[in-house]
This record gives C-alpha cells, structure tokens and sequence, in this order.
C-alpha cells in the first residue's frame, strides 16, 4: 500500500475519531438537556479578596467578592459584594465602573449585617468593555457624617 493511502487513511481515523468523541462529550449532552459545564464556570472566573481600607471611617474589611473577575464579557451580569463598617452607620455604598464610554454607577444594597458593619451588594450587565484589556471598578462608601472610603480594582476582559 503506497504512503499516501497509509496518510489519507490515518487522517480520515483521525477525522472520525474527533467528530464521535465531539457528538458524545460535548454536543449530545447538550441535546439531551443535561447540564454540561461550559468553558468557563463561574468558579474559574470569580475571585474574592481580604481587605482592609486602614485608618478612618468608613472602611472596607473582610472581602470583596467579584463574579466574574476574569473574561468578562460583554453583556454578562457582573456582580460585587463588599463588606463595610463604621462606628456611626454607613449611609450608601456604591460602585462606579469606567467603561470605554464613561462611567456607570450603581448603588448596592446592604444584603448581611447592619450599617455599622455589613455585606453590601450589588450588580451590572457589562457595557462597553471591548476595546481593553483590564477594565477598573471603584467603590465608594460613605457614612451618615458625610465621609467617604474608597476603594479601586481592575478585571480583566481576557
């Protein structure tokens, strides 16, 4: 049998072999309504900090949860939750994320604790976050005093 037969046959092996491993792993569970892991889960992607703001009030502590932190992408929904003290009350806490546009700022929500110390959180359907890499985030908490903490991070598109 010449080479070339040997070579043609072993790529058409090949060929079937990748599309029956690709029917039965990947696309007939989808067909057949299990849940299947996509390429990212949600675990891969998000991240969670311990921090601490320092001195005066109010001031970040404990962690800063971020889903997802990673390849984000454009229009996902992109949550935070932060935790927040202060020995007088925190009034709001919120989050300004600079896009390739502007700015988009969202109020969060006091979700665990009280306002001398909690878990605040909030959301997004991400915007105009296509021309970076790395994109920042700041959150500003402010106390019934009228003082404010802030805090900046970067996520990443890639």
């Amino acid at each position: 049998m010449p080479k070339r037969n040997i070579v043609l046959i072993l790529i058409l092996v090949l060929v079937i072999g990748l599309g029956i491993y690709y029917w039965t792993a990947i696309r007939a569970p989808e067909e057949s309504g299990e849940e299947v892991e996509k390429e990212f889960s949600s675990e891969d992607r998000s991240a969670t900090f311990n921090i601490s703001s320092g001195g005066g009030e109010p001031v970040f502590a404990k962690e800063l949860f971020i889903d997802p932190f990673k390849n984000v992408r454009e229009g996902e929904k992109q949550t935070f939750s932060i935790w927040a003290k202060d020995k007088y009350g925190i009034k709001k806490v919120s989050f300004t994320t600079f896009t390739d546009l502007g700015e988009e700022v969202t109020e969060m929500e006091l979700v665990e604790g009280d306002t001398k110390e909690g878990k605040w959180f909030g959301s997004w359907i991400t915007k105009n976050i296509s021309s970076r890499y790395s994109y920042q985030t700041k959150f500003i908490a402010e106390n019934i005093n009228g003082e404010t903490t802030k805090l900046t991070l970067s996520w990443t598109t890639e």
